[in-house]
């Protein structure tokens, strides 16, 4: 399981957030049942699960004790902890066809499934007891934490049913895991947005971001919340006028806990600059040339935007202008992208657009999330 987030998109970002690895946010809540050697049927309709690892997890104590009480309590008594052959239990969760990928142990992704076991098996009865339980991750920070009670039909003892690959039992225990834990994470929507923003303390960007419905020449069509918290929320306005002139307002988190120095801001529409660039040496458009950086003040005649403009032609051989503009508004920044056939003249308007922006917009607050990883870096002295 990795120690550290790495919150990246297509080379934009990259966060490290130690600062809050040693202060967990809890599980937003947990669930015990009791399974048998019925399997539940899965929803097949339902929208495939995220990429996920697998990892061991260290014993816990409750696990330990429950397993070492067991064994203390008679001579004939034994039991196994962590019992589970993990790449047995990530082909079984790969056969549901419910997750785009299951991955032993892989920090690259973002989600993971850490699960300790312990089975046991008393003389003379033939049932073989299993208890799980599976903490679900987003990088480092648990989500929920589930726990399973399996009672199957066994007529072998504890170490030839364990041992034994072939044993129809194992087959039936990896199989229930399997369904019983993708059937919980979708009937919770674990690992939906609205989950781990829940859990994070995120910013309520459906709740909190607003904007005027109309910004001078342009007409608000809709917002989008991002998946990683990191990346926040965008907006998308379109010209009233001429319906291929359009524009994109980005609202996100500065990941830095100087937030307010104007620096950020400069850096930031560098590297925007250099990802455009880098998009079209991948052959995202035929053409594309951006003029130098210039600085303008918005409407309220305090915000310090900084912005660019160029020109491209796609790839269907279209030549259109664009131009893109940055500024600061609370821990916030606030980017707005514009694209139109390049000889609409529209030029005007989108500037007027961006002007008027601060005063029209109001932005969430620092959220506890980022008042958490600030906090972490500014102890670490972080650069």
């Amino acid at each position: 399981m990795p120690q550290h987030y790495s919150l990246t998109k297509t080379g934009l970002f990259v966060l490290l957030l130690y600062g809050c690895a040693q202060q967990p946010i809890p599980p937003t809540g947990s669930s015990q049942s009791s399974i048998t050697a019925d399997t539940p049927k899965l929803d097949t309709d339902a929208e495939i699960l995220p990429a996920v690892s697998l990892f061991r997890l260290n014993m816990p104590d409750n696990l330990r004790l429950s397993c070492e009480s067991y064994q203390a309590s008679s001579p004939r008594h034994r039991c196994v902890q962590n019992p589970l052959v993990y790449d047995r239990l990530a082909q079984a969760l790969e056969q549901t066809q419910q997750f785009e990928t299951v991955a032993l142990a892989d920090d690259n992704n973002a989600y993971s499934l850490v699960i300790a076991s312990i089975a046991r098996k008393p003389p003379g009865e033939a049932v073989l007891y299993t208890d799980v339980i599976a903490d679900v991750y987003w990088f480092d920070q648990k989500l929920r934490q589930f726990s399973y009670q399996l009672s199957l039909p066994s007529s072998e003892d504890l170490t030839a049913t364990l041992r034994y690959s072939a044993n129809p039992t194992l087959a039936t225990l990896y199989n229930n895991i399997a369904a019983h834990l993708v059937k919980d994470l979708q009937d919770e929507a674990v690992f939906s947005k609205e989950t781990l923003h829940a859990a994070l303390q995120s910013s309520r960007y459906q709740q909190e971001l607003k904007a005027a419905a109309n910004i001078g020449a342009f007409r608000y069509k809709g917002m989008h919340v991002l998946h990683n918290p990191a990346f926040g929320a965008s907006m998308r306005y379109e010209h009233m006028q001429y319906g291929g002139a359009y524009l994109d307002v980005f609202v996100y988190p500065i990941l830095d806990w100087r937030y307010t120095e104007p620096e950020r801001i400069s850096e930031e529409i560098q590297s925007l600059r250099r990802d455009l660039q880098d998009l079209g040496d991948q052959g995202l458009w035929q053409t594309l040339q951006l003029n130098s950086t210039q600085e303008l003040r918005g409407a309220d005649a305090q915000t310090n935007i900084m912005s660019f403009d160029g020109e491209y032609r796609n790839s269907a051989g279209e030549l259109l202008a664009t131009t893109a503009h940055i500024y600061r508004q609370g821990d916030k920044f606030v980017k707005v992208r514009a694209s139109y056939p390049k000889f609409a003249p529209v030029r005007d308007t989108v500037e007027a657009f961006v002007r008027d922006l601060p005063h029209s917009l109001q932005v969430p607050p620092e959220s506890p999330f980022m008042q958490k990883l600030r906090a972490g870096w500014r102890l670490a002295g972080a650069d």
